[in-house]
């Protein structure tokens, strides 16, 4: 399995929890057969502790 993360350069969001600039990334793993998944994560671009995956 080969595992890629990418920031998401064009994501525009506020922290729900702070109102500070939120921050995503992409992590894409590639399977030997050579499918792949992908997951969304977004933080809270300050230490509030806010966090989501999609």
């Amino acid at each position: 399995m080969l595992v890629t993360v990418h920031p998401v350069l064009d994501y525009f969001s506020v922290c729900p929890r702070c109102g500070y600039t939120a921050e995503a990334s992409v992590t894409v793993r590639t399977f030997a057969d050579g499918t792949t998944d992908s997951e969304t994560h977004t933080t809270c671009g300050m230490p509030c502790g806010w966090q989501e995956m999609r």
